[in-house]
């Protein structure tokens, strides 16, 4: 975690970059694949 420092809150230091990384088009085992990809990250604890 990390503070942000005009607030103090904190947020997580490691994030999800999703602008390329999830742009997979409408290829249907693709997108499976990008969706199983989200919910691991958030079963790990993401928010």
């Amino acid at each position: 975690m990390r503070q942000i420092p005009s607030t103090g809150e904190a947020i997580p230091a490691i994030g999800l970059g999703s602008w390329i990384t999830f742009n997979v088009g409408r290829d249907p085992l693709a997108r499976e694949r990008c969706a199983e990809v989200i919910r691991a990250f958030l079963e790990a604890g993401a928010a």
